[in-house]
């Protein structure tokens, strides 16, 4: 089957939320740190678990609950692909997704959107999210490099204690 409208909004949805609360450091700033974030989520892809708890908060919250009106096994498939695709942008995990993905979707036989499964249609939409959220280098070099510089900038602008350096020269 294509996606359907819950699948596309649980995207959606998550596109938005996948960096909420975002501090400017990386999980590996907070994970050798050992921040409060990293022992909260016991070092494990632990600003996608952050942007997650948040997102799932908002969304409880009165005023905000859009999901209220959903039946419990809709919130609950919402849920799941949603914390999927915001999780699958840790880029400590990416080449293993990228793999994962090539010898699931790529290197098959060519199979009809109907004949996909749910754990399929979430595997596409979360690639999809996670395309957009790195794609910036496929921009046009200028304004490729205006973020880069500002990436720099945010990394660079740490607190330059030895720890921070040693991230840094770590590649971060």
């Amino acid at each position: 089957m294509p996606f359907s409208d819950l699948e596309i909004f649980a995207a959606i949805l998550a596109a938005a939320a996948h960096d909420l609360g975002h501090d400017g450091k990386s999980s590996r700033y907070h994970t050798t740190t050992e921040s409060p974030l990293a022992l909260l989520y016991n070092d494990s892809s632990v600003l996608e678990m952050m942007h997650c708890s948040i997102f799932f908060a908002v969304l409880r919250s009165q005023g905000s609950n859009i999901l209220n009106d959903l039946e419990h096994a809709d919130r609950q498939a919402f849920r799941q692909q949603a914390i999927r695709m915001i999780l699958d942008t840790d880029l400590a995990k990416h080449f293993d997704q990228v793999k994962k993905f090539r010898e699931s979707h790529v290197d098959v036989e060519v199979y009809s959107p109907e004949e996909r499964t749910v754990e399929q249609r979430t595997d596409v939409l979360s690639f999809m999210l996670k395309l957009s959220d790195i794609g910036g280098s496929a921009k046009p070099f200028a304004l490729h490099a205006q973020w880069a510089t500002r990436i720099n900038a945010e990394l660079l602008g740490l607190n330059g204690t030895t720890v921070d350096k040693a991230i840094i020269q770590a590649g971060s």
